[in-house]
């Protein structure tokens, strides 16, 4: 079903965290620089992922299939339990914009380079602002960018690396 279609995408770009990868990488240098950051990066997926199923399971459980996208969208407004919640996720999104905006801007920078990187910085996040402004459903956009990005990433990109990587120069 197309609910279904659109959940896996969401939990698809649930767990897009592959920008900051070689960041993390870097920064777990030790001798066992390969174990390492296997064992981080596997606990923080498991541990996001075992949220992810634990918070969907109580959210489905409590109100079926009238469940929001967000279920914190069900909840009253006057709830206070729920209004802390909200201001928690409010919180968690203003303190990790900056870290998934670094990655994009880097990655931007490195792909169109420019010699004002004071501009890509306003000119990406006025650009980031207006669509947030713009989109009144939170779930269609996470499910467009979880259908797309988490598409081109795993399946798409992979294969013009590994062609790349492959390709043999032609002779002059």
């Amino acid at each position: 079903s197309f609910q279904a279609v659109t959940l896996a995408c969401i939990l698809a770009s649930a767990l897009e965290a592959h920008y900051n990868a070689p960041r993390v990488f870097a920064e777990l240098r030790d001798e066992n620089q390969d174990h390492t950051f296997e064992m981080v990066a596997t606990g923080s997926y498991a541990l996001a992922g075992i949220v992810m199923v634990v918070i969907a399971i109580a959210g489905y459980s409590t109100f079926g299939a009238a469940s929001a996208p967000v279920i914190l969208s069900n909840y009253h407004n006057t709830d206070a339990l729920m209004t802390l919640s909200r201001a928690v996720v409010a919180a968690s999104l203003s303190v990790t914009f900056p870290i998934a905006f670094v990655g994009l801007r880097d990655n931007f920078a490195k792909t169109f380079p420019t010699t004002n990187n004071r501009h890509l910085t306003i000119g990406l996040l006025a650009t980031i602002t207006g669509i947030a402004l713009s989109v009144d459903d939170l779930a269609v956009l996470l499910a467009l960018t979880g259908g797309t990005i988490s598409t081109a990433v795993a399946s798409v990109l992979p294969t013009i690396m590994y062609q790349k990587a492959v390709q043999r120069p032609t002779p002059i």
